[in-house]
């Protein structure tokens, strides 16, 4: 299980790193996360499998990324397989972060058409958030705005 949390208007590092305390439970392994003047993201990690993930900003094809993920993603090893043959990309991880990040670099908004699996994700790229959910919504992503800021989390309690 993992966690994550943004706040997208109005970025508040301090705020962030109170919301993710809060969940601290959802990942206690690690805590990652990523601000500049629009946006704060965080994410609590369970280490279940695969390399650290300390790293949510990803520069692929001359586009910065900033993405956070809470989920599974089922069909991972055949888009790996697939992306690694078919888009001259080189990947540094096993992460299924950066395999999201280039298939939204390659795919645009409907890469989340070829994903099966739970899941929640924030994807952040020039000064534009996008969040997305699994079509069945196991895994829970709550949100708010709150004085022309967006908040989200995992949980509604770190809201």
């Amino acid at each position: 299980m993992c966690g994550i949390n943004g706040i997208m208007g109005s970025p508040s590092p301090s705020k962030l790193k109170k919301m993710l305390q809060i969940i601290s439970h959802r990942g206690p392994d690690e805590s990652i996360f990523f601000n500049d003047n629009i946006c704060s993201l965080g994410s609590n990690r369970l280490k279940i499998k695969g390399t650290s993930a300390n790293k949510i900003k990803f520069n692929i094809f001359n586009r910065q990324v900033v993405i956070i993920f809470n989920g599974e993603i089922y069909n991972y090893k055949s888009l790996f397989e697939h992306y690694s043959k078919h888009s001259c990309y080189h990947f540094k991880t096993d992460l299924e972060l950066e395999l999201l990040a280039l298939m939204y670099i390659i795919e645009g908004e409907s890469f989340i058409n070829k994903i099966d699996g739970m899941f929640s994700i924030a994807i952040y790229e020039a000064k534009k958030l996008i969040l997305y959910r699994d079509r069945l919504g196991i895994k829970p992503l709550y949100y708010t705005t709150n004085n022309q800021s967006l908040i989200f989390s995992s949980e509604i309690k770190s809201i």
